[in-house]
């Protein structure tokens, strides 16, 4: 233990007391998800961030056209020149699409954990495209289940991701995301698991003790479980084309806040928090063409730069 809080304190000095993420995942071409998200994310929170990439992608709004996997023992590298160096406060992982990248990257967070080099170890299990697509064989679902979760200080899976790694139906209740949440963390031991919802939630639906960001009609749930406690977090719904990249900035900004020094709860809703603010500003946004459209991560943090430099500049945003 003690050896540990040296390691921590060295981390510390290495990062002059800046958090720093190092971010675990592949290229998004066309900016809205993955690292560009994952980096825009932490940037924002006040985290510095770093990467190691396992795949690049060619995409834009209309869809993947193209991917590149990155050799296992260069994502490794990766990792290795930002832990021997810079250091990291947490690891954050995204898209690892095949076996070899997920034994690769469990392997050395693994071991990062055990000797104190990082603290905070988040999992985004990227399995499934917003279209239903699957990412992953059934050969890398088993190596996310058996040896990537059970190193998790927090899990976020989608609902659709959830289903995969129960072999269930996609839950459409409160109540079902409820079980789901339990289920994940009693087979898969993540120390907490945040299920993220997607279908409408009326106010009436929702628990008494309920956390809310806003006030509003209708909500989208999403269910933090840590073994002891089950909260049902809800956000007014947006009605919006711009949600690419939702689930990569969540995960990304509750690595951040982790690294910053949060209690896990506290970091999911600070994320939340954030995601909401990031949607709402991007609600005049239209790039691209196709179905699903990027948002902006950092406007919030550019409007109070602006207004800390120029008083009398009125944010229209």
């Amino acid at each position: 233990q003690l050896a540990i809080l040296h390691q921590h304190q060295k981390n510390r000095l290495m990062g002059k007391n800046i958090a720093r993420v190092l971010l675990v995942s592949g290229s998004d071409s066309g900016g809205g998800a993955g690292l560009q998200a994952d980096i825009k994310s932490c940037e924002a929170l006040g985290a510095f961030a770093m990467n190691a990439v396992t795949a690049i992608t060619v995409q834009n709004t209309k869809g993947v056209s193209g991917v590149i996997g990155i050799e296992p023992s260069f994502v490794q590298a990766q990792m290795d020149a930002i832990l021997n160096d810079i250091g990291a406060d947490a690891i954050k992982t995204g898209m690892l699409a095949t076996v070899d990248i997920i034994e690769t990257v469990a392997t050395r967070a693994q071991r990062a954990l055990d000797n104190g080099e990082v603290r905070v170890f988040v999992v985004d299990p990227v399995m499934v495209t917003a279209a239903g697509d699957r990412l992953v064989d059934t050969d890398a679902l088993n190596a996310i289940r058996k040896i990537l979760l059970p190193l998790a200080t927090v899990t976020t899976p989608n609902l659709r991701e959830a289903a995969l790694l129960l072999d269930t139906e996609i839950p459409n209740t409160i109540e079902g995301l409820r079980d789901t949440a339990i289920k994940i963390k009693q087979r898969f031991r993540p120390d907490a698991v945040l299920l993220k919802g997607s279908f409408p939630v009326s106010s009436e639906e929702l628990a008494p003790n309920a956390v809310r960001i806003e006030s509003g009609d209708t909500f989208v749930v999403d269910i933090l479980y840590d073994g002891h406690c089950l909260l049902e977090l809800a956000s007014p719904r947006l009605e919006t084309r711009n949600t690419h990249g939702t689930g990569c900035t969540l995960a990304s900004a509750i690595a951040a806040r982790l690294a910053i020094g949060d209690d896990i709860t506290t970091a999911v809703q600070n994320a939340r928090t954030y995601l909401q603010t990031a949607l709402r500003n991007s609600l005049h946004l239209h790039l691209g063409s196709g179905p699903c459209g990027p948002f902006l991560h950092g406007q919030s943090a550019w409007d109070r730069a602006v207004a800390s430099c120029y008083p009398s500049t009125r944010t229209i945003y």
